[in-house]
């Protein structure tokens, strides 16, 4: 591990991570809003609990907001297209969730977001973290 990712500011929640979402996100090249959902969905139960919930539905509904508005590609989001295209990347989905031993509703948060996500796949990650957030939280979106 890297002396910046060994180190942490305030709390300890990514330090028992195997990889840390940054670390994931950084390596696969991911946008801001794939970083923070992950960011957020991973850490919840160790950190913000409901507040880090309703953050990750925030940037599904931003992301979703914004590809909408400025009618972008989704092609070449999340790590599915590199390979494809000869590119290599560090850290795949399942390793990354097998690292952190990641409940299934997280891996499937996850999984959704970077593996070919469409707004369809945003759309249902953004379901799950709602039910994530009643099932642990007993609050709404």
């Amino acid at each position: 591990m890297s002396d910046a990712l060994a180190l942490q500011v305030g709390g300890t929640h990514y330090k028992t991570m195997a990889i840390q979402p940054v670390e994931f996100a950084l390596v696969n090249e991911l946008n801001t809003a794939q970083a923070n959902i992950i960011k957020y969905v991973c850490r919840h139960l160790a950190k913000d609990g409901a507040r880090d919930l309703k953050k990750a539905i925030h940037y599904c509904d931003l992301w979703l907001d914004v590809f909408v508005a400025n009618d972008m590609p989704w092609g070449r989001v999340g790590i599915e297209w590199r390979p494809a295209a000869g590119i290599e990347y560090g850290i795949s989905v399942a390793e990354f969730v097998a690292a952190n031993g990641l409940p299934t509703a997280v891996a499937q948060v996850v999984t959704l977001i970077c593996e070919g996500p469409t707004r369809a796949r945003v759309k249902t990650a953004r379901a799950v973290l709602v039910g994530l957030l009643m099932k642990h939280y007993g609050e709404a979106a």
